[in-house]
């Protein structure tokens, strides 16, 4: 099956849909380079507790920021948080450990805008309202059973067109 895409550019926000995608951590990895973002928070729904991902975290203290659910649930939403040459390198493990979804949040670095994406659910924000009150660059949400990836980001700062040829072109070398 092809890959199907979609966008939207009307109003502050870009919006770009793909749907049959089969998702990699290089073909991640292909549109995070895309924007100038130095850090990501991953949120990731599902991650087990066996998982080389979850281990791998508990070990990295040093080098990722983590907000870890309980030991007695599954469904809950782990964020990570680490600059975003680390967090290409968990990639693959994050992708392999098969949360129910995951969702990337590319930022600055800036302190407050941390805060806002560390302090309660991420997933009860408005990721509309993150990327217009530029808290992040862009939301990168993926659902890896149904091969669906959709990319947010602020039309103020990318150009849609440049973003759509960019992914367009990353996902025909995968």
């Amino acid at each position: 099956m092809s890959i199907k895409y979609f966008s939207n550019f009307f109003g502050k926000i870009g919006f770009v849909f793909l749907r049959n995608v089969k998702i990699s951590k290089n073909n991640i990895k292909d549109i995070i380079d895309i924007f100038d973002s130095k850090c990501i928070l991953i949120s990731a729904i599902a991650l087990h507790h066996s998982s080389e991902i979850f281990k791998r975290l508990m070990e990295a203290h040093n080098v990722f920021e983590t907000v870890l659910p309980s030991q007695n649930t599954i469904t809950a939403e782990t964020k990570i948080i680490g600059g975003t040459d680390d967090i290409k390198l968990i990639l693959s493990e994050l992708i392999d450990s098969e949360p129910r979804c995951i969702t990337l949040y590319g930022f600055d670095g800036d302190i407050e805008n941390k805060k806002v994406l560390i302090q309660g659910s991420v997933r009860n924000l408005n990721d509309n309202k993150l990327v217009t009150d530029n808290v992040v660059d862009f939301i990168l949400s993926i659902v890896l059973e149904e091969g669906y990836i959709q990319l947010s980001f602020n039309k103020c700062y990318y150009d849609p067109k440049f973003i759509l040829k960019m992914v367009k072109l990353k996902y025909k070398q995968s």
